[in-house]
Formats: structure tokens, sequence, C-alpha cells
């Protein structure tokens, strides 16, 4: 099945790579909101599930897990499904909540002995969406009853949403039985935008702001800013107000990007502690002497990026990483280039710890 890429957001609006046309998903979706082809899994799943919605049929998915890290959009584009669907389904057929909302309401519901009532209220909608759902982590009673809402959602045919930044297979401080569930779902992933979707938002922010920019310019951008939307918002307005007006070539650029790179003095640290959170791992663990196949890959990942984004020398990197000698850490870096270069998920984990540091390529 196709992979889930690039989803974007900024403001009012959402993009991914260009789609032609969305089926009965689109009157759903802002109009300057655009879902890519590469997008394809994500598009097809979501408007299978919204066609069922609207035609009160039982779930294809269930439950669905939307997965990706902050800034590619995940809530934007739940909440715009989630207000057309209350037009059709009413405003009880839709419950929206965030996951740390919905830990309190069951603290209170608790304390005012009126449980009952309150999971009547999620568990009675056509459509439950729980947005960020990591803020679950280590509360039990509120992990013991959402799985316990999952399985009579799943069995009542009511469809049931989870947005979460994680991976859950990563994520700790859950249950092993709300752990379960999830596994049992569909997972769909949106990522920080990719070279088209980049150039996109880019385009659109400057003919907003009536920045007038060259098409190489454009280009440089969109190559070496790997970001969320909002740092290529933030691009844009500040070479259109450096630029007092004036057209913005590939030279301002270059400019612009030797300044970010220096103004953000990244070092081993911050990288290694970038990747560790990336991966899910202690910081002790990932420059120790683990050989374990995971623990080797986020090594390597964050050796090459050292090279990349520090002045450090082999030597030194090695040295950082629990001492190995610069035969050892250039491997690693060979590697990893090769698997960024063919593997997405290796780069999508790479282009999204830079994204972290706020680097440019």
């Amino acid at each position: 099945m196709p992979s889930v890429a690039a989803a974007t957001s900024w403001g009012d609006g959402l993009a991914l790579n260009e789609q032609p046309s969305h089926g009965l998903l689109e009157p759903a979706l802002p109009g300057n909101l655009i879902l890519g082809a590469e997008q394809t899994r994500l598009v097809v799943s979501l408007e299978e599930t919204y066609s069922a919605l609207l035609a009160g049929g039982a779930p294809l998915y269930n439950p669905i897990i939307l997965q990706g890290p902050s800034g590619v959009g995940k809530t934007h584009l739940m909440r715009a499904i989630c207000d057309s669907l209350r037009c059709c389904l009413g405003k009880a057929g839709v419950y929206y909540v965030a996951a740390a909302e919905y830990a309190q309401e069951l603290g209170e519901a608790v304390e005012a002995d009126d449980v009952s009532a309150w999971r009547d209220r999620h568990r009675t909608a056509q459509l439950f969406v729980l947005d960020d759902l990591e803020h679950l982590a280590g509360k039990e009673v509120a992990q013991d009853e959402l799985t316990r809402s999952l399985d009579f959602l799943v069995a009542e045919g009511r469809q049931a949403i989870l947005i979460s930044h994680a991976a859950h297979a990563r994520t700790k401080g859950f249950s092993k039985r709300l752990l379960a569930r999830l596994t049992a779902g569909l997972t769909l992933r949106m990522s920080l935008p990719e070279v088209p979707a980049r150039e996109a938002i880019l385009r659109s922010v400057a003919e907003s702001k009536g920045a007038r920019i060259t098409d190489a310019a454009f280009g440089r951008l969109a190559a070496e800013l790997v970001d969320a939307p909002t740092a290529l918002i933030g691009a844009v307005t500040y070479l259109h107000t450096v630029s007092g007006g004036a057209e913005i070539d590939s030279a301002a650029v270059q400019a612009y990007l030797e300044q970010r790179g220096g103004m953000q003095k990244i070092g081993l640290r911050e990288i290694a502690a970038a990747t560790a959170r990336q991966f899910a791992m202690p910081l002790t663990l990932l420059r120790g002497e683990s050989r374990r196949k995971t623990v080797v890959a986020a090594r390597g990942a964050a050796m090459w990026l050292a090279r990349q984004m520090t002045g450090a020398s082999l030597e030194q990197i090695g040295a950082y990483f629990g001492g190995r000698d610069h035969t050892t850490v250039l491997h690693a870096c060979r590697r990893t280039e090769e698997l960024t270069a063919h593997d997405g998920e290796t780069r999508r984990a790479v282009d999204e710890i830079r994204a972290t540091l706020g680097a440019t390529r």
C-alpha cells in the first residue's frame, strides 16, 4: 500500500503534495487545503471513513490512529472533518476531545459520581476523536477508561480516531491493553512536508504577503529548509521584511541560510538528545555500548547529523558517542547516508530530527 507522505499546515490552512480530486471528502476540507498524491493511503482511508459516517455504515477501520510530528496538520485536518460531519450527524454525533481534557473530565465525573452520564456523551457519538494521545501516558485510570470505551465503540460500529505525535509502538507509559487496541487499528502517518509541498507553502505565503521571490530562490529554500510550515512562513516573512519589497534572489536566500545556520549553534549534545527523543530511547543508551539494531541505527543517524551540522571531527564525534574510533564513525555515517537515500522511514526520522533542531540540510 502506498506510504503516507508530506502533510503541512499553517494558520488558516493545510497543504500536501498536489492531488487532483478527493471525492466525497472534498466538501469537508477548507478551500485552502490541498491533499497530495503521495498521501494516497491517508486520503483513501479518511475518505472511506467519511463516506461510511455520512451513510450510517459500519467503519472499515477501527480505531484509526493519525500519527505524525507536531506541526504537520493532524489536528487541523481532523477538526475540519469533524466540523463538516456535525452538519449531518448533529452536534452530539461528533465528540472531539483533547487527551488532557478527557482525563480531567473523567476525574470530575468520578468526584461527582456521574461517570455513566460522562461515558454516554462520547460513547453514543458516531465519531469519537481523541487528540494528543501521548498526554495520557502514565495516567492508568484514564487509559483503562479509554480502552473500555474503544472496545464499546468498536463493538457498536462507531468510529474512533486517535491523534498522536509518536508512533504507539515507541510510546512509553501506556498499558499493554491499550497498546493492543491501537495495534489492532489502522495507523495513518502524516509527515513533515517534502520538497514539492514545501515549495507550494513558500509560494502561497509569498503570494499572500506580496513578496517577490525568484524561482531559483524558491527552489533553494524548499530544498534547504526541512521544517514545519511555521518555519517556512517565518523564512518568507523575514526575507520579505529585510528586502524592503525588492526581489528576493538566490544570493539573498544564501545569506539568510548562512545567518540562520550561524544562529543555531547546534552541538553534539543537542543532536544526540533530539535523536534519542525521536527514537524513544535514553540518551545514555544512544551513547553506550549497545549493539541492538534500533540503537545502532539511531546512533548512526546522530553521527551522520553531527558530521553535517557541526564542525566536530570524526574523532570528536566518536569520543562523544561511547569512545568509538573514527573508522567506526565513518562507517556509520556512510550507512546512514545510504539509508536516507533508499529507506523512507530513515529519511523521515532524520528530517524530523533536523526539523526539531531547527536546522537546514
